[in-house]
């Protein structure tokens, strides 16, 4: 009997020793070195919860996808186009019933895009091109919805003056450009506003006939480069429309030799001799890449 009491006794003591050692392994590793984390979360009252400290982490919830807008329009000035699902412009569409008074207008000179934009009726509606490249033409159809018809104003009219564009993307270099300082430029009936990197680049707003405005800046673009790119345009009284962006490689060539101001692109498709000559060119789809999202008019 006294041999069986010392038996436990020491079994007892044993199971104390381990369950010690157990207590401490938190704070003590089996090589003799402290455990500093440990001993500064004793220390501070803090538990260590990063990694390895036996507390899962919380499941990650899946990203919130923005509602689908209730119309998409595809590229209204050259259907058919788009092609690459992360390539394109997303833009969004901005009606007033008529020509907004000066006197409301941030300038109070003149009416720009951004106060046709700001103070025009937002439609719900996502607008996808593939490029910005609309010569100089009458603008009678409008805007087509897919599988819906036209889109119209609250007046139930066909949309195709008095509106604006809100247009946004990323400028990059495709394979065939060459790094370099870029200049832009556009044709447009009536103003625009281009916005590069957050720096407004040009600027050819109000009300005007088509003409080929320049900017005085000059972009540094290498290959690999996601510009953020943003270009509002509005139209005013029917029907003429022009949009038109353009740039070229500064290679020697003075920024102030851009050419004549007025009447390009009027009932044409290709850009004219006197700008191809000064090394202008239509940006390409393959320059557009969509920042989020996906071109929801991909075939």
């Amino acid at each position: 009997m006294k041999n069986s009491r010392i038996k436990i006794a020491l079994i007892a003591g044993s199971l104390a020793l381990v369950m010690g050692a157990f207590q401490n392994c938190g704070q003590v590793k089996f090589d003799g070195v402290v455990d500093e984390k440990a001993s500064d979360s004793a220390a501070t009252g803090v538990a260590d919860v990063s990694v390895g400290s036996g507390i899962p982490d919380a499941p990650a919830s899946p990203p919130r996808l923005p509602a689908p807008p209730a119309q998409v329009i595809c590229d209204p000035f050259a259907p058919g186009n788009i092609v690459d699902p992360m390539l394109g412009i997303e833009g969004t569409i901005h009606y007033s019933s008529t020509r907004l008074p000066v006197a409301e207008c941030a300038d109070q000179m003149k009416c720009t895009s951004r106060d046709y934009i700001a103070k025009g009726t937002k439609i719900d509606a996502a607008l996808f091109m593939s490029q910005i490249y609309v010569p100089t033409r009458n603008f009678a159809d409008g805007f087509d919805i897919q599988g819906a018809g036209k889109l119209k104003d609250q007046a139930g009219n066909d949309l195709v003056e008095w509106f604006a564009l809100d247009l946004k993307s990323q400028i990059s270099l495709s394979a065939l450009d060459a790094d370099g300082m870029y200049q832009f430029a556009a044709v447009s009936d009536d103003g625009i506003t281009l916005t590069i990197n957050g720096q407004d680049v040009l600027v050819d707003e109000g009300e005007h006939s088509p003409r080929l405005k320049c900017s005085d800046q000059i972009v540094p673009i290498k290959n690999g480069d996601l510009l953020p790119f943003r270009m509002t345009y509005f139209q005013g009284p029917r029907t003429q429309i022009s949009l038109t962006l353009l740039w070229r490689r500064i290679d020697g060539q003075a920024l102030n030799d851009c050419g004549s101001s007025d009447g390009y692109f009027t009932g044409q498709d290709s850009l004219p001799q006197a700008l191809t000559d000064r090394g202008w060119k239509v940006l390409k789809p393959a320059n557009f890449k969509l920042k989020d999202g996906y071109n929801l008019c991909t075939k």
